[in-house]
């Protein structure tokens, strides 16, 4: 609790005020995972020492809001494009939430950037191509961020940028991928990774 503490007075003093977000309960991600379970790697007696007082005390002490039924980052995500005139920051140290444009503040490297909406979606359809591991999401096997980048890069059309990863799928997997055309697994991944945002809580193929 001490270094809870010591850690937000690091980055209270570098914002007017401060919004914290936790994952409650239910994920639709789990019933939407098909071809691995969604976070299915993760043991659930591997939790840290303390990790229900620690939640609780964030509760407490802090007004955190316990988000139900998807993640704390889809609730960020919407948190942190609902207002484009309202200066919001999204203070973490997972990339994933590098999808989100806007600006962005990484409290370990004491570093502070901003996304515009084109480099935030370029991230979004990299992680299409190379999946996530710490939650169990496929990715194309030895397909890493250099080559992701390599193909998404090049494009600034989302439409392009999609196209670009069901490609990319496609022909790794000619045949499929455990038991699903890859086609059909690009789209889950792509489903999966989604953090919501406002008026897209959920992936939809653009058109």
């Amino acid at each position: 609790m001490h270094n809870i503490d010591t850690v937000v007075d690091s980055i209270a003093g570098k914002f007017d005020s401060l919004e914290f977000y936790l994952s409650g309960t239910g994920n639709w991600r789990l019933e939407e995972a098909t071809v691995k379970p969604y976070k299915g790697n993760r043991s659930p007696f591997n939790k840290p020492v303390y990790y229900k007082e620690i939640r609780e005390y964030i509760v407490r002490k802090y007004g955190a809001v316990l988000v139900d039924g998807m993640e704390a980052d889809d609730a960020i995500g919407i948190r942190a494009t609902t207002n484009p005139d309202e200066p919001v920051c999204i203070v973490s140290i997972d990339k994933d939430l590098d999808m989100i444009p806007g600006e962005h503040y990484n409290w370990v490297k004491d570093k502070r950037y901003t996304l515009n909406g084109t480099e935030a979606t370029r991230n979004f359809y990299k992680q299409v191509l190379t999946g996530d591991s710490v939650d169990n999401i496929p990715g194309i096997y030895g397909l890493g961020p250099r080559n992701a980048e390599r193909i998404i890069g090049q494009y600034s059309n989302e439409r392009a940028m999609w196209q670009a990863c069901r490609n990319e799928w496609y022909k790794h997997y000619p045949d499929g991928y455990e038991g699903k055309s890859a086609l059909a697994v690009c789209l889950e991944v792509a489903k999966l990774l989604w953090i919501a945002q406002r008026g897209r809580e959920r992936f939809e193929e653009p058109k």
